[in-house]
């Protein structure tokens, strides 16, 4: 297993997951602030974590990487919302198992 460690920016914020050996999936769905998706699958361990985010890690620390990847910035009584939505589903005979619907720009080079 290979080490993914990505966040892609401009994700249209609707992520299919599939597991086709249990015949499952996992739709997600981000809303609000959550513009980007975090995806990491370590090479040790046979799990995975696709997390929808406000901004792209240590982007404080990296302001070369432009406004898009951009946090933001609140003033005093503001707030930022986002919102998940998870749906399991079954997943027809045919289904690869597959992560799909992930647009944009992959930036997982910039965070090592």
């Amino acid at each position: 297993m290979s080490l993914v460690n990505c966040c892609f920016t401009g994700w249209n914020r609707e992520a299919t997951i599939r597991w086709p050996e249990t015949s499952t999936g996992l739709r997600l769905k981000g809303e609000g602030a959550l513009r980007h998706l975090h995806v990491f699958n370590p090479q040790d361990r046979a799990v995975f974590c696709a997390e929808p985010v406000s901004h792209l890690p240590d982007v404080i620390n990296r302001p070369t990487l432009g406004e898009d990847a951009a946090m933001t910035v609140l003033n005093p009584g503001e707030a930022l919302t986002g919102a998940l939505l998870f749906s399991a589903h079954l997943l027809p005979d045919n289904a690869p198992g597959i992560c799909r619907n992930l647009r944009g720009s992959n930036t997982g080079k910039a965070l090592k």
